[in-house]
């Protein structure tokens, strides 16, 4: 028996070991205590979790050849009941397709696929790999200067389940600039590098006005603006796009100016006020005169400043508050000699027109004409361009002191003389409605046209006159003929320029200059 049990013992032995190595997966599985991923005791319950350990156990070795760049790396422990544990890298990158496991033991690289590489995708500790789901981080640049505006995300994002997601988010708050400066520096930085970028422009009525580089862009009007600045990424696991949104307020400082500081009787000047905020804050002190007062034009305040032969020449001072701000402007009113003029007249011219009823006359509707603007304002005083009514010879200068008859008058001349043949064509000086058109005792046949502004011009002793009160006319519209009606010693034409009833010196707005006997004959043609 003793020998039978001997025999039979090494037969037993073999057929124990022969058992051992068909069942050695099921020794192994539950050889293994537990699994550390990165620190981390997993399930190993879990069906996944399973998986992986049974995939561990039975790796099939694969060409280091196939290894691609990788971009997380894992630490995985297999704790064994009995025996040595074993080690092992898991390598993953953005493909989400193969997963490379290294085992330290062997240092040799396996490859594994399918289910279980979508199951280590999908493991939180993976997040890090898919960073494009995160959004980028904007920082705007004012002038190098970070400031925090709106910027709304529309984002799409695959995950390592080969599923994509989308996300809408708006971050920060609308923010607004304010500059006095034309050229300013905007620029974009976010955390994700960028595929384009694009830049749009709105102005205050929301009307696109500028596509493109901003550093192209310069602020011409004061004004608020849009500003959208779009970046935009795209990738193999990402479609995004990024808006960042902000105001700009050009706002430049009320600045007020006198156009000349020095002006002489018959000459105008004006103040201007730009950049205004509050209407409301614009006061005018002074003691020149009476009546002035500003205007709108354009995005300017305008005060029109005139003088006359009857100014007191010396020096005044403007004071004007506007936002806030007080500025105070000098002008000085200087001498200008008029001539003296020794004019005859036929007595029964004189008896005829230089009457009560004749001044009442021309009180009532040459002086009533100058009293109301009829045509519209011009939007800068700079755009009422005037040109030479007549060819002739000058006769009388503006402001020229005369005696008629041998008597002095109590009265300026109030415009120029142009005398030249009955019948010479006489023109609208400038574009206007006309005021007046009918006879006159004193001025004979006149004509009165308005150029707004409370600018007009005067045109007297016609021989005829071509148009009617009411209608509108171009620059250079023929509205009469030369003569000699009314107090008048020949045929000739006067004609004024004034501000309301204040005659000026109609060279500064023809011409730019003052017109004398020893000039006219370089801007008049005796015709």
């Amino acid at each position: 028996m003793k020998r039978l049990l001997f025999l039979l013992f090494p037969i037993v032995i073999m057929g124990l070991m022969a058992l051992l190595y068909i069942n050695a997966d099921d020794f192994n599985n539950n050889n293994i205590n537990s699994i550390i991923l990165n620190g981390e005791t997993l399930n190993l319950n879990d069906s996944s979790v399973q998986l992986f350990k049974d995939t561990l156990l039975r790796l099939d070795e694969a060409s280091q050849e196939s290894i691609t760049e990788y971009y997380l790396k894992w630490e995985v422990n297999l704790e064994k009941k009995f025996g040595n544990d074993l080690a092992f890298q898991v390598l993953l990158n953005d493909n989400y397709e193969n997963v490379h496991i290294k085992s330290l033991q062997s240092n040799k690289y396996y490859v594994i696929k399918g289910d279980l590489a979508h199951y280590l995708y999908g493991l939180d500790d993976a997040s890090s790999l898919y960073e494009y789901q995160y959004l980028p981080e904007i920082t705007l640049l004012i002038n190098d200067s970070p400031v925090d505006t709106k910027t709304e995300f529309r984002w799409q994002y695959e995950l390592g389940d080969e599923k994509w997601y989308e996300t809408s988010k708006s971050l920060g708050e609308s923010f607004t600039f304010t500059t006095a400066s034309s050229h300013n520096e905007f620029e974009l930085i976010s955390s994700k590098a960028f595929n384009g970028m694009s830049t749009s422009i709105y102005d205050e009525e929301d009307v696109l006005i500028h596509q493109g580089d901003l550093k192209d862009f310069v602020f011409d009007h004061e004004g608020l603006y849009r500003i959208e600045m779009t970046l935009n990424w795209q990738d193999k696991h990402l479609s995004g796009e990024s808006t960042t949104q902000f105001m700009v307020n050009y706002d430049l400082p009320v600045f007020v100016s006198l156009q000349k500081p020095i002006v002489e009787q018959g000459e105008t000047t004006v103040i201007l006020v730009d950049h205004l905020n509050d209407p409301d804050s614009l006061t005018l002190y002074q003691s020149y005169m009476e009546g002035l007062s500003f205007k709108t034009i354009n995005d300017q305040y305008v005060c029109f400043i005139p003088s006359t032969y009857y100014t007191d020449l010396g020096t005044y001072e403007f004071t004007v508050t506007a936002d806030g701000e007080v500025f105070t402007k000098t002008l000085e009113v200087v001498s200008r000699d008029f001539e003296l003029q020794f004019l005859t007249v036929d007595e029964k011219t004189t008896q005829s027109t230089q009457t009560a009823e004749a001044y009442a006359e021309y009180n009532k509707y040459y002086k009533g004409a100058l009293k109301e603007s009829v045509h519209p304002d011009v939007n800068n005083f700079s755009e009422q361009i005037f040109i030479l009514p007549a060819y002739g010879r000058l006769t009388t200068e503006f402001g020229v002191n005369r005696y008629v008859n041998n008597k002095p008058t109590s009265y300026h001349h109030a415009g120029w003389d142009i005398a030249n043949a009955i019948g010479t064509d006489v023109i609208a000086a400038g574009e206007g409605t006309v005021a007046l058109s009918m006879y006159l005792q004193v001025t004979g046949n006149t004509i009165v046209i308005s150029h707004g502004n409370g600018i007009f011009t005067t045109y007297f002793h016609l021989n005829e006159r071509l148009i009617e009160a009411g209608e509108v006319v171009e620059s250079g519209t023929l509205i009469g003929k030369m003569g000699t009606t009314g107090f008048s010693t020949g045929s000739h034409l006067h004609f004024g320029i004034s501000y309301y009833e204040m005659n000026l010196e109609p060279g500064y707005f023809i011409f730019g200059e003052r017109i004398t006997y020893n000039n006219y004959k370089n801007y008049f043609r005796e015709e």
